[in-house]
């Protein structure tokens, strides 16, 4: 594998993409799908109920959209640190 020249950030285009695009699909799966459950199991413990859902007709509008954007902002958040653990880490190992 080819090193990178200084200033350069790995991609996934470069080299074994394919392997490093599975890999960040894999780690940005299991960061979301961690980070929504303990957000679930957090937000069940604060109220002592499920979270909201669009197809809950008792629960309003307004918790239900507060609980989508938090939930989202949170995933995002958590593949975006995937991301950049994947590529650091891939980064250190062509160095």
């Amino acid at each position: 594998m080819a090193s990178l020249a200084p200033g350069t950030r790995p991609s996934t285009t470069q080299g074994d993409g394919l392997r490093m695009t599975v890999k960040i699909a894999v780690v940005e799966s299991a960061a979301s799908w961690l980070v929504r459950r303990a957000m679930e199991s957090g937000y069940r413990k604060a109220t002592g109920q499920a979270p909201p859902t669009a197809r809950d007709q008792g629960a309003p509008l307004r918790r239900i959209l507060v609980w989508a954007a938090v939930s989202a902002a949170a995933v995002a958040v958590a593949n975006v640190v995937a991301d950049r653990v994947v590529l650091r880490e891939s980064a250190a190992k062509q160095a």
